[in-house]
């Protein structure tokens, strides 16, 4: 199992693409956790 940390400050724009990359990984069960760094765009 793996754990993966995302810092999302300002990234609206790439967290779709990250995630989509993340899930799409075979071979090894993992965790993802999304952490928002006082963003000030609108994704949370």
């Amino acid at each position: 199992m793996v754990a993966v940390l995302v810092a999302a400050c300002n990234g609206e724009a790439y967290l779709p693409a990250q995630l989509d990359s993340l899930l799409a990984q075979t071979g090894t069960g993992c965790t993802i956790h999304i952490r928002d760094d006082c963003s000030s765009c609108s994704h949370w």
